[in-house]
């Protein structure tokens, strides 16, 4: 039986599930997108795509590699490099890397 990599996902979610999963409202989603005249866009923050004429989305893989950057950045004793080697991981190789670190 072949196995399947399940660790990331290409679903797509739209701007009211991102709202929903990141606990703000679509208009903060649209704010870090695109700033306003008083606030730059987020520049980490990841990029739709189109799927429509007047559609747009996340892939869910990368919310979620997102949010793990934002969680580990969060923590006082990481460093970039560490961040980087665990966001690029695949997610079986996680424990190992959070054993080495922590």
């Amino acid at each position: 039986m072949e196995s399947i990599n399940t660790s990331f996902s290409n679903r797509i979610i739209r701007p009211k599930e991102l709202a929903a999963i990141l606990g703000v409202s679509p208009e903060t989603i649209r704010l870090w997108r695109k700033g306003n005249s008083k606030r730059e866009p987020l520049k980490d923050f990841p990029q739709p795509i189109q799927i429509g004429a007047r559609a747009i989305g996340w892939r869910e893989s990368e919310i979620d590699s997102y949010m793990e950057k934002r969680r580990i950045q969060r923590q006082p004793e990481a460093t970039e490099e560490t961040t980087q080697q665990i966001i690029q991981k695949p997610l079986l190789g996680c424990n190992k890397i959070l054993k080495t670190y922590l």
